[in-house]
């Protein structure tokens, strides 16, 4: 089942698989969430490559990408 983005994610904090912060949720519209970067987090090539970002472009997630809510963050899946 994919995660369902609604205006009660915004703020929270997303986790890469890892325990990595990846950021703050800044606006939710329908299957996706903009993410305002945390920039002193170094994001691997693996968790880019995970989201579709490449070169640091990237400020976006997808529902597909979240596993779970959980105490104010967004877990991102492990593929």
């Amino acid at each position: 089942m994919r995660y369902r983005f609604t205006a009660d994610d915004l703020g929270k904090r997303v986790v890469a698989p890892g325990g990595d912060r990846i950021g703050i949720v800044d606006r939710v519209y329908g299957d996706r969430a903009v993410i305002e970067r945390d920039e002193a987090t170094a994001l691997t090539d693996r968790v880019r490559a995970l989201l579709g970002w490449e070169d640091g472009d990237g400020n976006e997630i997808r529902d597909e990408h979240v596993e779970r809510s959980l105490d104010g963050e967004l877990h991102l899946r492990r593929y």
